[in-house]
Formats: structure tokens, C-alpha cells, sequence
């Protein structure tokens, strides 16, 4: 009976200090917080001066936008960042929402004082990891307006294995483009 007690109290005493050892080399969980709309508008237009404006579009010039973008809807109101420096406007910049395949996809994109993109960032992508394409299919809309061959397959190379995340994407960059002309750069 001694040496069962002696044996349970040994038992005990080394699965803590298997769990204390277990423990020890779990690393302490990392809270990762994405930017805010207005921190990564800030971070596209670094050392900027950013005013938040909600410009609604006529009936005209949602049509022309939907028929610029090719389309099928372009939403009655947008909110933009406009970036200045020293009272000059630099840029705009927009956040995109739209469904991917079944889950959201948010992206900032950056428009030029030329109408041109400056920057694609996402924001948030809620489809499996597997379908969000990498840094450098982004950055291949840098520098292109709306009339520069924005379908996958002709300006924008695609993805293989991210075909609706492409689609998605240029679509979203379209839509941004073709408003963006609709508003003007005021």
C-alpha cells in the first residue's frame, strides 16, 4: 500500500512537470488587429492630410459607371478618403466589400490624382487562404487606369487555383475606377 502511494504521488509529480514543460514552450497567443478604413487610408497617402466624404451618384452617372466598369451594380453612395498636401488633393482612396464566392473580401484602393491606382491592399479576405492571391498579383494594378485592359487574362494575369478572387478583385478596381471618373478628383 506504501509503494502505491509512493508510485500515484511520483505519477503525479511527473505529469506536472510534463505540463509545466508543455507550457513553457507554448508561445503566448499574438493578437493581430488588421488597420482600420482610416489608418490604411492614411498608410496609402503617408504623411497626408485625410477628410472623410460621403458623395452620392445620380441615376446618370451610376449607369455610366456600371458601363464603364462592365458591371452589374454600382452602389447609389460611396465613401472616400481624399488625401492633401498643403491644401492640394493627392489622392483618393476607396474601400471596396463584395462577395468573392461565398464570403467577403474587403479592399483599400488607392486612385491617383491621373486616375490611376496607386495602391490594392487587403483589408480583409474571409474565403479560405488557399484562394487569396499573393503580394504580386496586387501590386500589377499599380499605374493602370480604367483604360488600361483591367480583365484578368488580358492587363491583369491570373491566378490559377483563385479564379473568383481574381475576378472579384478586378471587378472591385474597375468599379473604384469608373466611379472615381464619375465624382471627379475634387
Amino acid at each position: 500500500m506504501c509503494s502505491d502511494r509512493l508510485t500515484a504521488r511520483a505519477l503525479l509529480l511527473a505529469s506536472m512537470l510534463l505540463a509545466t514543460a508543455l507550457q513553457a514552450q507554448t508561445p503566448a497567443p499574438v493578437k493581430v488587429t488588421a488597420p482600420t478604413e482610416a489608418e490604411a487610408a492614411a498608410l496609402a497617402f503617408s504623411g497626408c492630410v485625410m477628410k472623410l466624404e460621403t458623395l452620392l451618384l445620380d441615376a446618370e452617372q451610376q449607369r455610366r459607371a456600371k458601363e464603364a466598369a462592365k458591371v452589374a451594380t454600382v452602389p447609389p453612395s460611396v465613401v472616400r478618403h481624399v488625401a492633401s498636401r498643403d491644401g492640394l488633393v493627392v489622392g483618393h482612396v476607396y474601400v471596396d466589400r463584395r462577395l468573392v464566392r461565398t464570403h467577403a473580401q474587403k479592399l483599400l484602393i488607392a486612385v491617383g490624382p491621373d486616375g490611376k491606382v496607386v495602391r490594392v491592399e487587403v483589408l480583409a479576405f474571409d474565403e479560405p487562404r488557399q484562394y487569396r492571391p499573393r503580394g504580386p498579383f496586387y501590386a500589377q494594378f499599380t499605374g493602370l487606369g480604367l483604360a488600361d485592359g483591367l480583365q484578368p487574362r488580358r492587363g491583369i494575369q491570373p491566378v490559377a487555383g483563385a479564379t473568383l478572387s481574381v475576378r472579384a478583385t478586378t471587378d472591385a478596381v474597375r468599379t473604384v475606377l469608373a466611379i472615381h471618373a464619375q465624382l471627379g478628383a475634387k
